[in-house]
C-alpha cells in the first residue's frame, strides 16, 4: 500500500509544472550543466522536506490513532468535491491564488538566478506550498507507517519519498 500511494503521489501535476518550469528557465539562464545542478538541489530539498513532514505526520498518527479515520472522511469529502467541480473541464490549480502566485514568482526568480543554494531553499519552501496537491496519498501512507516499528517507518518513508521524487 505504501508503494502504491507513492506511485500515485508521484504523478502530481503541481510538482510536474513547478519542476518543468524551474528546469526550463534554469536551462535558458545557465545552460544544461547549471540546470542539472539546480534541478538536483531542488529535488534533494523536496526529498528532505517531505521526509521531515512525513516524520511529523507519523508521530501525530501514532499519538492520535483515531485521526486516520477523520482524515479518511475528510479525504472522501474533499475528493468528491474535486470530482464534482472538475466536471466542467476547466483546470483550476488546487493551490489558493496567493500561494499559486507566490510559488510561480519563486520558481521564476530561482530559475533566472540559476543558483544551487537558492534552488535548494526554493525546494524546501515549495514543498510546503505543494503539500495540498499530494496530501491525500501522503496522509494514507504515513497513517499506515505509524503502526510499524521505528526502523521500518524510517525505511519505508525513505522508499516512499524516493519513489515520489523519482
Amino acid at each position: 500500500p505504501v508503494t502504491t500511494a507513492a506511485l500515485a503521489d508521484s504523478v502530481n501535476p503541481c510538482t510536474f509544472s513547478v519542476f518543468t518550469a524551474l528546469l526550463l528557465l534554469a536551462m535558458s539562464a545557465g545552460g544544461r550543466r547549471r540546470s542539472l545542478s539546480v534541478g538536483g538541489a531542488f529535488i534533494a530539498a523536496v526529498f528532505l522536506a517531505y521526509y521531515a513532514l512525513g516524520l511529523g505526520l507519523i508521530k501525530v498518527f501514532a499519538t492520535l490513532p483515531w485521526l486516520k479515520y477523520a482524515v479518511a472522511a475528510l479525504g472522501l469529502v474533499v475528493g468528491s468535491y474535486e470530482v464534482i467541480t472538475s466536471l466542467g473541464g476547466r483546470f483550476k490549480s488546487p493551490l489558493p491564488d496567493p500561494l499559486y502566485k507566490t510559488t510561480s514568482r519563486l520558481v521564476e526568480w530561482t530559475s533566472r538566478a540559476a543558483s544551487v543554494p537558492l534552488a535548494f531553499c526554493a525546494g524546501l519552501l515549495i514543498s510546503v506550498t505543494l503539500l495540498p496537491c499530494s496530501s491525500g496519498p501522503y496522509l494514507v501512507a504515513t497513517s499506515l507507517l505509524a503502526g510499524l516499528p521505528g526502523y521500518q517507518r524510517l525505511a519505508l518513508l525513505g522508499m516512499y519519498n524516493t519513489i515520489f521524487v523519482a
